[in-house]
C-alpha cells in the first residue's frame, strides 16, 4: 500500500533536486495573484487525490475542495475551451480534439483566440504566463498561424508530441520549438513553470500564471506514417518518472459495482459491450496504478510552486486552483480505459481553491462546472464579469458558501459529439459507435438525478442517491422491476422525466444567463427555480399539455449542427407577454413551445403587456370616487384643483405603468386611492345621516361592501398561486362545473359588488337627497326595478 509519509521524503528530494532557488527580492501586489494548475483526464471519482499528499498539504488542508464540481464536455480541446471563455460547447462550436470540428484550428477559426481568458486578464492589467498543454492540434506546424493570444510569457507542449512523456516537444513566447527528447516531460515543464514564475514575480505586477501538465493523460507517441502520409499513433498507459515506477504495486481500480459489472449496463452502444476477461482487468489494474504514479510528479509540482511562493511572500495574496479538464473511467460499465461518456467517473473533476478569504479545509458538494471558472477567476480579481457568460462566479467563503446551499443552481448541462476513443490497448471500432448525446446532471437537497438522450434517441435516468453507481437504467427499453412505478420526491416518474426533458431542451441550446437559470425559460415570472419547485402539482398541466416538445435528434452527427439537433426550444415574445401581463386564467390560450403558430398575435403585445381589462379599470374606479368625496362641499376653486391634480396624476401613473410595466407604482397609488376614498367616507357618514338607525345601517353595508372587496382579492391571490392546477381542473371536469373554478371570474364579481356599494354610499351622502329608507337605495338593481315597476314603486317619497 502507499506510504504517504515515503511520498512526502521522495517529493521532497527531488524539489530540492530541481533546482536551487536564489533569494529574491520579496514584494506585494494591490491585487491578488492566481496559479492555475489544470491536469489532464484527472479523476475525480477513482480516488486520485488521495495519492497525492502534497495536494492535500498545501491545498485540501488549506482551501475548499468542491466536490460536485463538472466538466460539461468530458473530451480535452471542447472542455479546455469552454474553461477559457465560460461558454458551453454549443456556443464555442469546438466540439471535437480534431478539425474539422475541433483542435486549435477550429479555435482560430470561431474567433475565440481574441475573445477568452488571457485577453480580458491582460486588458484588466494582469501579466499572464502559461506552460504546458494549451488545445490539441496545437502543433509544430501552425504554433505560430497564428500565435495564441494573450499570454506576456508561453512555453505551450506542442502536437504530434504532446502526450509523448519521454519525447516532449515545447515552444517558448515567439521562439522556434524545441525537443527535449529523453527528458521527462512532467520534470521540464516545472522548471519552465518555476521559470514563469520567477519572471511573473520579477515584472512586479499581478500576474497569473497557468500550469498545464499532461499527467495523468495515456501516453501517445507517433507511431511511423500511413498510406495517407497523415502521422500514425498508439496509445499506451501513462509513463511515470524513473523514481515513481516502484510505487504502488499492489493499488488495483477500485471495485464498484460499476466496475465490470456481470450485467450490461448504460444505453446506446456502452450496453452491447462484452464483460472483460481476467487479463484485460489486470491490463486495466496496471493502467491505473500508472496514472497513479505519473501524478507523482505533478504533486511535487505543486509542492514546489507553494515553496517558490511562500519565498516570495506572496502566498497569502495568491489564489491557487487546481481542476482538470475532464474526468476519466478504468472499467467501468465494462468500458476501457478513456473519457467522453456522460457518467460521473467522466464528468466530475477535482476542484480545489485556496487564497484570501476562501474557507480552510472544507469540502462543500454545490453544484459547480467549467462554465463558472472564467467567471470566477474575474469575480476574485475584481474584474466585471461579461454578459454572455453561461456561468456564474463561484462561491468560495464561507459565507457564500452556506447562502449558495439554498440560492445556487443545482443543474449541470452535459454534451457531447463525435465517437468515443478508448485509450488501453483493448480497444474498440471507432467507427461503430457514435457517441453523440445530451445529458443533464441534477442534485438538490432531495434528489440526485442524471438525465441523458442519446442520438439514437435512447433515454437514461439515474436516481443517484439510491443508484449512485448508474447500473439501473429507469428508462430503459428493456424494462426494469417498479420502474413504471418509481416515485421521486412522491411524484410519479413520468411527471419527473417531463420536467427533466423540459430543462433538457432549454439547456440544449441555451446562451447566457438562461444557461444559469433555464427554469426561468419555462416559468418566466421566476417562481420556479428548482425541480422541487417544478414538481409542484399546479404545473403538471402546463408539462403534459403545454410544454410537450422533447428532445430528440435527427441524426447521429459528428458536430454540432443545428438541423441534427432535433426540436428546439424557443421562448417567443409572445409568450413572455402573456406570462407576463395576462391572468393566469388565459395562460392555456398559447404554447410556449410553439410560438411561431400565430405570429400576427405578436402585434398585440404592448396591449398585452398591461393588462388593460384589469389595471385601468381598478384607477378608473377609485379616481372619480376620489374626486367625488375630496370635492364634497368643497369651494369651486378647491373642487377644479382638485379635479386637475387627479386627472394629471391619474395620466402620469397609468403612463408610466404601460411603458415601464411598473407595478409598485401603480399598486401604492391605488391602495393609497382606496385608503382616502375609506376614511373621507367614514368622517362624512356621521355628519350626514343623523338618525342612529339609518347610520348603522349604512355603516353595515359600507363594512359588508369592503369584506367583498378584500375578498374579491384574496381570489385574486389563490387564484394566482393555484393557478396551473385549476387550470388542469377545468379542462378535466368541464362546463357547468368549470365555471365555478374560474376563480379570476370571481375575484371581478366580488370587487365589483364592493366597487357598487362604495359608488352607491358615495353618491347617496353626497347628493343631498336622503330618502326615508336609505338603506334601500342601496339595493341591487335587479330588486330595485322590481320594486319601482310594482306597486309600492310610487309610495316612495323624500323627507
Amino acid at each position: 500500500m502507499r506510504n504517504p509519509v515515503c511520498l512526502l521524503a521522495l517529493a521532497g528530494f527531488t524539489t530540492q533536486s530541481l533546482g536551487q532557488q536564489q533569494q529574491q527580492p520579496l514584494y506585494a501586489t494591490a491585487k491578488p495573484n492566481v496559479v492555475f494548475i489544470l491536469t489532464d483526464d484527472q479523476d475525480a471519482q477513482l480516488g486520485s487525490l488521495d495519492y497525492m499528499p502534497y495536494v492535500k498539504k498545501h491545498l485540501l488542508d488549506k482551501g475548499t475542495h468542491y466536490r460536485s464540481h463538472y466538466c460539461t464536455t468530458s473530451v480535452c480541446c471542447p472542455s479546455r475551451v469552454t474553461l477559457w471563455t465560460g461558454k458551453l460547447a454549443h456556443n464555442t462550436n469546438v466540439t471535437d480534439v480534431n478539425p474539422p470540428h475541433g483542435g486549435y484550428p477550429k479555435f482560430i477559426s470561431q474567433g475565440l483566440n481574441d475573445n477568452y481568458l488571457p485577453v480580458w486578464l491582460q486588458e484588466a492589467g494582469y501579466n499572464t504566463y502559461y506552460t504546458g498543454k494549451l488545445f490539441n492540434v496545437h502543433t509544430v506546424d501552425n504554433y505560430n498561424a497564428p500565435f495564441p493570444a494573450g499570454f506576456t510569457g508561453n512555453d505551450f507542449l506542442l502536437d504530434p508530441f504532446t502526450y509523448d512523456y519521454l519525447n516532449s516537444t515545447f515552444q517558448r513566447d515567439r521562439d522556434p520549438p524545441q525537443s527535449y527528447e529523453g527528458e521527462y516531460s512532467t520534470d521540464v515543464l516545472a522548471q519552465k513553470a518555476y521559470r514563469l514564475l520567477d519572471e511573473a514575480v520579477a515584472a512586479q505586477k499581478p500576474f497569473f500564471l497557468t500550469v498545464a501538465p499532461i499527467a495523468p493523460h495515456c501516453n501517445v507517441f507517433m507511431n511511423g506514417t500511413g498510406l495517407d502520409a497523415n502521422p500514425k499513433f498508439s496509445f499506451s498507459a501513462p509513463i511515470p518518472a524513473k523514481r515513481h515506477e516502484h510505487l504502488f504495486s499492489d493499488i488495483k481500480v477500485p471495485r464498484t459495482p460499476s466496475f465490470n459489472p456481470e450485467t450490461p449496463s448504460g444505453a446506446n452502444w456502452i450496453k452491447t459491450l462484452k464483460r472483460q476477461n481476467d487479463t484485460n482487468v489486470e491490463y486495466n489494474d496496471h493502467f491505473y496504478r500508472q496514472r497513479l504514479r505519473a501524478l507523482q510528479a505533478v504533486d511535487e509540482l505543486v509542492d514546489g510552486l507553494f515553496t517558490r511562493l511562500k519565498e516570495y511572500d506572496i502566498l497569502d495574496n495568491t489564489y491557487v486552483v487546481y481542476s482538470s479538464d475532464n474526468g476519466y473511467h478504468i472499467g467501468q460499465h465494462r468500458l476501457q480505459p478513456g473519457k467522453s461518456c456522460g457518467y460521473e467517473e467522466d464528468i466530475n473533476v477535482p476542484l480545489i481553491v485556496r487564497g484570501p478569504n476562501v474557507a480552510q479545509d472544507v469540502s462543500t458538494d454545490i453544484v459547480t462546472t467549467h462554465t463558472d471558472l472564467a467567471p470566477t477567476f474575474l469575480d476574485l480579481l475584481g474584474i466585471p464579469l461579461r454578459e454572455d457568460f453561461d456561468g456564474d462566479p463561484i462561491p468560495f467563503t464561507e459565507n457564500q458558501i452556506k447562502e449558495a446551499h439554498d440560492e445556487r443552481q443545482e443543474h449541470v448541462t452535459v454534451e457531447y459529439w463525435g465517437y468515443a476513443a478508448g485509450e488501453g490497448i483493448y480497444d474498440f471500432d471507432l467507427s461503430a459507435y457514435n457517441n453523440t448525446y445530451k445529458a443533464l446532471r441534477i442534485r438538490g437537497s432531495e434528489y440526485n438525478l442524471y438525465y441523458s438522450v442519446w442520438c439514437n434517441n435512447e433515454h437514461e435516468l439515474y436516481d443517484m442517491t439510491s443508484d449512485p453507481h448508474q447500473l439501473h437504467n429507469l428508462l430503459s427499453t428493456s424494462g426494469l422491476p417498479n420502474a413504471t412505478s418509481y416515485i421521486i420526491l412522491n411524484v410519479d416518474l413520468s411527471k419527473v422525466v417531463q420536467r427533466l426533458d423540459s430543462l433538457l431542451l432549454v439547456l440544449k441550446t441555451c446562451k447566457g444567463q438562461v444557461c444559469v437559470k433555464p427554469w426561468d425559460a419555462l416559468h418566466p415570472r421566476g417562481e420556479v427555480t428548482t425541480l422541487k419547485d417544478a414538481l409542484d402539482v399546479r404545473y403538471d398541466y402546463y408539462y403534459e399539455v403545454e410544454q410537450t416538445t422533447r428532445v430528440q435528434f435527427n441524426e447521429c452527427a459528428r458536430g454540432y449542427f443545428l438541423d441534427a439537433e432535433g426540436p428546439q426550444f424557443v421562448q417567443g415574445a409572445e409568450y413572455e407577454v402573456l406570462r407576463d401581463g395576462l391572468p393566469c386564467s388565459i395562460w392555456d390560450l398559447r404554447s410556449p413551445a410553439a410560438p411561431q403558430q400565430t405570429p400576427n398575435r405578436v402585434t398585440l403585445n404592448p396591449l398585452l403587456r398591461i393588462d388593460w381589462p384589469d389595471e385601468l379599470s381598478m384607477h378608473l374606479l377609485t379616481t372619480p370616487l376620489l374626486y367625488r368625496i375630496l370635492s364634497f362641499q368643497a369651494t369651486p376653486q378647491y373642487t377644479k384643483t382638485v379635479g386637475i391634480v387627479l386627472s394629471v396624476l391619474f395620466t402620469i401613473v397609468m403612463v408610466v405603468h404601460m411603458v415601464m410595466d411598473e407595478f409598485l407604482l401603480h399598486a401604492v397609488t391605488f391602495g393609497t386611492a382606496v385608503y382616502l376614498i375609506a376614511t373621507r367616507t367614514l368622517k362624512i357618514i356621521p355628519r350626514e345621516i343623523p338618525d342612529v338607525e339609518d347610520r348603522k345601517r349604512i355603516q353595515n353595508v359600507a363594512l359588508f361592501g369592503c369584506a367583498s372587496f378584500i375578498f374579491g382579492y384574496l381570489v385574486w391571490l389563490v387564484d394566482e398561486w393555484v393557478c396551473q392546477s385549476l387550470i388542469g381542473a377545468r379542462h378535466a371536469v368541464g362546463l357547468p362545473v368549470a365555471f365555478l373554478l374560474e376563480l379570476h371570474g370571481w375575484w371581478h364579481v366580488f370587487t365589483a359588488i364592493g366597487g357598487y356599494i362604495a359608488v352607491a354610499i358615495i353618491d347617496l351622502i353626497t347628493s343631498g337627497e336622503l330618502q326615508r329608507d336609505s338603506v334601500a337605495q342601496l339595493a341591487w338593481p335587479l330588486p330595485t326595478v322590481a320594486r319601482l315597476l310594482g306597486p309600492a314603486g310610487g309610495e316612495m317619497k323624500r323627507e
